[in-house]
């Protein structure tokens, strides 16, 4: 009597256990939308982001396309004014452009920007997706498995309990990914991506186009003036020179005359030495008009010659601004051995050759002040490099100074910041920069001058102190190589200048490792890119 009725008590506690389960069952998949809906919603989002995407790089390559037409008519109008004159008109031109370059910098930030920050969140989102469908399986696995064991189980066990637990875990945990999935996803949906995309591309077709049209006029206008002053120079020119060649010419003719009568007086001398001497020849006045100017009038303009602190450029003005550099540019003092390594340097990969013969010890140098140069180059590199993305990397899309999501780094400078702290990736690199700059600025780590005393291979012993500066300084500039590689690669492509960075992290490479700056653990964030980019021979190309 007593087994069948605790038998009866668990059939009543299973059978109510199974109307829980059901139910919950049944709410899974209503918050799983049966499927079909939730599969649908992934699908609305791919096509948003694929939407998205191609809106902001046609957006992009629109205001690249913008300063390449201005960096390309203020290059020729510079051209023009310098040859022929005219500095005031292009201190204006020159004002005017940097004017409109500001303001397609400005629809970067205020427009492109906030599109780019919603996509960026897309990526994370499907992953968050992949999770609820994760966490649903789990779900439906733990109901199956206690739906199985009530049904060869008469009583209440352990291992139904047990089971039971769990399910109830997974089926909150579910709900809760479920509720939060479906109302990000529905948030960035609700975005229309039209009417986004709309206001963009009116305030681009219309007010940049109308800033660029009326620009492109005016300097239209002052190229026309300059180049006809120049045609009537070159008229008057060309004028004068005829006339210098047909005084020349007729000087010529009345030099042969005055020969030829000259021969035939003293034949009439020879044969009549009485006549008298007013019959003699008399020289003909026209042998003193013989233009005294060379046959070939010599050049009124020396040729422009290049300065000593102009920069040897690896790209084009407009693909890298020099103004967008995050800090001054450090230039080596004229006539120094600095300076003349670093024209070394760029001449040599002007040159053509391969980065890997580029960066070797010339003969009879310190490998101090070659290591000098090249730490003063890699600086002012990335300085230019992350400034010319810094737009993009803000607080919000960057919270950390990360390199994916094995490498988080920490500042401290040992100096103001003792303790290593976690900063944004762009507060994080203005102050490794202004901390390298102030390594840079020490006269006693860097000086502006070596001595020339060297051993016979070339290289005298090394600065101890020195060499462990350098470490430190390229162990952190590779930090911030290794942010922009993972967290703003699309961003160089989107303006072209993807093939600049890689050309200048090679050449940072293949020095850390020709010389062993850097050890190997600190370079496993890139370890794929810097084997792939070490297989490839890669040398300049003339722009």
């Amino acid at each position: 009597m007593l087994r069948k009725f605790f038998g009866n008590g668990g059939a009543s506690q299973n059978s109510a256990s199974s109307t829980r389960l059901g139910a919950n069952k049944s709410e899974v998949e209503r918050n799983g939308n049966n499927g079909d809906e939730f599969a649908e919603m992934v699908e609305r989002l791919e096509r948003f982001e694929v939407g998205l995407k191609d809106t902001i790089n046609k957006l992009s390559r629109h205001c690249q396309a913008i300063c390449e037409v201005v960096a390309s008519s203020r290059d020729l109008g510079s051209c023009v004014h310098t040859l022929y004159g005219g500095e005031d008109e292009k201190q204006t031109t020159a004002a005017e452009a940097r004017m409109l370059l500001a303001d397609v910098a400005t629809f970067r930030t205020s427009s492109i920007a906030p599109l780019q920050t919603i996509l960026a969140g897309i990526p994370q989102l499907k992953l968050r997706c992949d999770h609820r469908n994760s966490a649903k399986s789990v779900v439906l696995r733990y109901g199956r498995k206690v739906e199985e064991i009530q049904s060869t189980t008469r009583h209440e066990s352990s291992r139904l309990r047990r089971n039971r637990a769990k399910y109830q875990v997974a089926f909150a945990r579910f709900k809760e990914i479920d509720d939060e999935i479906l109302a990000d996803v529905a948030a960035v949906l609700a975005n229309d991506l039209p009417e986004i995309a709309s206001q963009a591309i009116e305030k681009l077709l219309i007010q940049h186009q109308d800033l660029v049209a009326r620009w492109m006029q005016a300097e239209v206008t002052s190229l026309q003036k300059h180049l006809r002053g120049y045609q009537k120079l070159a008229t008057e020119k060309k004028a004068e020179e005829q006339q210098v060649q047909l005084q020349i010419e007729v000087g010529e003719e009345r030099t042969k005359d005055a020969e030829a009568a000259e021969s035939s007086s003293e034949s009439e001398n020879d044969n009549d030495s009485n006549n008298n001497a007013d019959d003699s020849h008399v020289e003909d006045p026209a042998r003193s008009d013989k233009p005294s100017s060379p046959r070939y009038p010599t050049a009124t303009a020396s040729p422009i010659k290049l300065q000593a602190n102009d920069p040897i450029r690896i790209m084009p003005n407009h693909v890298l601004n020099q103004e967008q550099s995050i800090c001054p540019r450090k230039q080596h003092v004229s006539g120094t051995r600095t300076w003349n390594l670093h024209r070394y340097i760029k001449d040599s990969m002007a040159s053509g050759l391969n980065l890997a013969d580029c960066i070797q010890l010339p003969e009879g140098c310190q490998l101090d002040e070659w290591i000098s140069v090249h730490v003063i180059d890699f600086f002012n590199e990335i300085s230019l490099l992350f400034g010319t993305i810094s737009e993009f990397c803000t607080h919000s899309s960057c919270p950390q100074m990360s390199a994916g999501p094995c490498y988080t780094y920490l500042w401290a400078d040992g100096v103001q910041q003792v303790t290593p702290v976690s900063l944004p990736a762009a507060e994080y690199v203005a102050r490794l920069l202004e901390w390298v700059e102030g390594q840079l600025d020490d006269p006693k780590l860097f000086p502006e001058s070596y001595s020339t005393s060297t051993n016979s291979n070339g290289s005298e012993k090394s600065n101890p102190k020195f060499m462990r500066a350098v470490r430190n300084i390229l162990k952190r500039l590779f930090r911030v190589y290794a942010h922009m590689y993972h967290n703003h690669l699309q961003n160089y492509v989107a303006l072209h200048a993807e093939s600049h960075l890689n050309f200048c992290f090679k050449r940072f490479i293949l020095f850390v490792r020709q010389f062993e700056l850097i050890e190997q653990k600190e370079l496993n964030a890139l370890r794929k890119l810097i084997q792939t980019l070490v297989a490839q021979p890669m040398v300049m190309t003339n722009f």
